[in-house]
């Protein structure tokens, strides 16, 4: 949907009065497996994760807008369907890089085959 955020103090000055509010809409445009929850600015990733990670635990990477990639740990025994966050504050800035919300990753295990896991049935 779009956004509306207002930004005290970039307005354009009017007749020697102090510079008003600048008012900014933005629209956001969905990104393939990402979402958005605008009630906490958190973004939902659902992610990929091999059987083998999800049984036991371990690292994955996770690109990230502007072309940053971060790791992030997989909790255990995860399953289709279950949400964890990675370390806070890579979410979506409120108007301050101070106030991000969080990555949530939605998992979706996967049997992970071989080169040629498509001829073994």
């Amino acid at each position: 949907g779009v956004r509306r955020y207002r930004v005290e103090g970039y307005g354009i000055p009017v007749d020697g009065k102090p510079r008003g509010n600048l008012y900014v809409n933005l629209k956001i445009i969905p990104e393939e497996n990402w979402e958005m929850d605008e009630a906490t600015n958190n973004l939902i990733h659902k992610m990929s994760i091999p059987k083998k990670i999800a049984e036991n635990g371990g690292q994955l990477p996770l690109d990230l807008l502007f072309k940053k990639t971060i790791k992030i740990t997989v909790p255990a025994g995860i399953k289709t369907g279950d949400r964890f966050a990675p370390p806070e504050g890579k979410g979506l800035g409120v108007m301050s890089p101070k106030k991000r919300g969080n990555i949530i990753i939605e998992a979706d295990v996967v049997e992970k085959k071989g080169l040629f896991g498509f001829l073994r049935r």
